[in-house]
């Protein structure tokens, strides 16, 4: 029957769609910043605040240290150099140096323990920026490929949609009208080619009298089982 070819085509060219919209979309989908990227780089910017955050902690120590032990010189001076003569005032200046001492002697244990951890933030951030660059650099590389890969897909869908006009514009109303309602209730593919004796659509044995009176174009034959227009080369 004419227009049986078209509407193979047809079918094969929005199938092929299909698959070219899925694959857009899911191109579309991983375009952009990664789990794996945004993980990394959130761990980066997490201990470089950190890192940040314990160095600004050592510098207002050494500042508060400094400012301390200027306090101290100067309680000492006072204390060896004279100044005081009263028993009680002496000892007043003694037992404020000595806890100027212990606030000192706190104040130095962490700076040290701020230095050693800022040398420990340091190490991890060195291993989390080698691991985001590494990451960054696979990202980047992927992402040149699917930006090229929309690129494709964009221009099949463009010529698909064109061949796909022009087919439908090849098909008597009438059977493009039977073609599509078979295709809503069959998964987008209401017509089947024969191969080797059999439907392409559900794999049954179509009998030879039907084969061939889809060979000579006998009107619109269905496939007794699926329900499928036939159509063979």
């Amino acid at each position: 029957m004419p227009g049986l070819q078209s509407v193979y085509q047809l079918q094969c060219a929005e199938l092929e769609r299909a698959d070219a919209v899925r694959k857009l979309q899911e191109a579309e989908r991983r375009l952009g910043e990664s789990a794996e990227l945004r993980s990394a780089r959130q761990a980066l910017e997490g201990e470089e605040a950190k890192l940040s955050h314990l160095r600004t902690r050592v510098r207002d120590l050494e500042l508060e240290l400094e400012g301390l032990s200027d306090k101290i010189a100067e309680g000492e001076k006072r204390l060896y150099g004279g100044e005081v003569r009263s028993p009680k005032e002496l000892e007043n200046l003694q037992e404020e140096l000595r806890s100027l001492r212990g606030r000192r002697d706190r104040l130095e244990d962490a700076i040290l323990q701020g230095l050693n951890d800022s040398e420990e933030s340091e190490k991890r951030l060195g291993g989390l920026r080698a691991g985001w660059e590494k990451t960054q650099a696979t990202w980047q590389a992927q992402q040149g490929g699917l930006t090229g890969s929309v690129a494709e897909l964009k221009a099949q869908l463009v010529r698909l949609d064109e061949r796909i006009a022009h087919l439908r514009a090849t098909i008597p109303a009438p059977l493009l009208e039977e073609y599509e309602d078979l295709c809503r209730k069959k998964g987008g593919r209401g017509i089947a080619a024969i191969r080797n004796g059999l439907c392409e659509g559900c794999r049954v044995a179509v009998p030879t009298g039907v084969v061939q009176q889809v060979r000579r174009g006998d009107g619109v034959i269905r496939c007794g089982n699926c329900g499928r227009i036939l159509w063979v080369e």
